[in-house]
């Protein structure tokens, strides 16, 4: 049903060599994504020193709740959290400071890797057009967002929904029934 995520990395992966162990290669540095967010989450919101950081991001990591989680879940779940971290990492949170390319691209993994990213994505754009009308409302627009930025940040983002689009066109539905079931119908 996807397009990305860890099954597609590991595919693009073996294009290059037909041994196994690139599986082992991806995990590995999907958990390293994962890790190094967790830190950098850290300096931003707690202002600590990048060891400190590491190891409390480490530490975090190998809490048996969290731990053994990330040994039972499926890789994609691991992925899309840490897309999703990574956008609380990018947003403007806390601050009306936000990195919009950053921001656009963990949205463009996240949207291709599962719908239910959508839940977080959804308020920390929400965040950004916010910012963005406030910025507007005191006449300093451009300099929050110019227009060009923010319709690059579409393209980047357009990737990601590219499943959706081919859901139609294939499946005749933008998602299947097994997706729409993480979405609340109000006409049940």
């Amino acid at each position: 049903q996807y397009p990305n995520g860890f099954e597609s990395l590991s595919a693009f992966a073996m294009l290059f060599t037909e041994s196994l162990t690139i599986l082992g290669i991806v995990n590995a540095l999907t958990t390293i994504w994962l890790w190094l967010t967790v830190a950098l989450l850290i300096i931003r919101y707690l202002k600590t020193t990048l060891s400190i950081a590491l190891f409390v991001a480490t530490l975090c990591l190998f809490l048996p709740m969290v731990y053994s989680q990330l040994l039972l879940i499926g890789k994609n779940d691991m992925f899309l959290s840490a897309t999703i971290l990574a956008g609380a990492l990018h947003a403007p949170i806390g601050s009306r400071h936000f990195h919009p390319f950053g921001l656009a691209f963990v949205t463009m993994m996240s949207l291709a890797t599962k719908a239910t990213g959508l839940y977080i994505l959804f308020y920390l754009w929400g965040l950004v057009l916010w910012h963005w009308y406030l910025a507007y409302r005191a006449g300093k627009a451009s300099h929050y967002l110019t227009i060009p930025t923010f319709l690059l940040t579409l393209l980047i983002m357009f990737p990601g929904g590219l499943w959706v689009i081919r859901n139609v066109w294939v499946l005749g539905v933008p998602f299947t029934s097994e997706v729409s079931g993480f979405f609340p119908d109000e006409h049940r």
